[in-house]
């Protein structure tokens, strides 16, 4: 199992991939062997179907960029009560 990085170059990266909308909450978080990329689901719930979709396609972005770095990279979910 590899230890990954989180560096200052992805970091750089990853703020020039947009948003689509203002308000959305995403935490990067290293694993021992990739990064996820943590959304909270009441957060998400917030907006409408349409707008979830378009977050999705973001969310997709940002894995590609962290993937562009040669390092795995996972989307994860914290449910809500």
């Amino acid at each position: 199992m590899d230890q990954v990085f989180y560096t200052k170059e992805m970091a750089k990266a990853i703020r020039e991939v947009k948003a689509p909308y203002q308000g959305i909450k995403l935490d990067i978080r290293r694993r021992p062997n990739y990064i996820a990329l943590t959304i909270h689901e009441d957060n998400i719930m917030e907006f409408s179907e349409e707008k979830r979709v378009n977050i999705m396609e973001y969310l997709l972005k940002v894995r590609q960029t962290v993937q562009n770095f040669g390092v795995r990279c996972e989307i994860e979910g914290i449910k809500y009560a």
